[in-house]
């Protein structure tokens, strides 16, 4: 029983990791098509890429990947939201 609650546990955390990224993902590809001119060529391609990058980690159901990438993806996409924000 301890064994499957543990998985349980596990899947949950997965799956709540998951709809944080997509939510994640979501809002700044909005973003994203909002206000291209406020990112470089540069800063498109890293965001574009961490995000294709946490969608294989989803497809694969691997949480500390997806929570990594998620961490790195609002990192790198940090100085264009302040743009769009000012």
């Amino acid at each position: 029983a301890v064994k499957y609650s543990k998985e349980d546990e596990e899947s949950k955390l997965t799956l709540e990791s998951i709809i944080h990224a997509e939510e994640i993902i979501g809002k700044i590809e909005q973003a994203m098509k909002e206000d291209p001119e406020l990112l470089s060529s540069k800063d498109d391609k890293a965001l574009k890429d961490q995000i294709s990058k946490i969608k294989r980690y989803v497809k694969a159901k691997d949480r500390q990947l997806i929570d990594n990438a998620v961490i790195h993806l609002e990192q790198i996409s940090h100085n264009f939201i302040e743009r769009k924000i000012d």
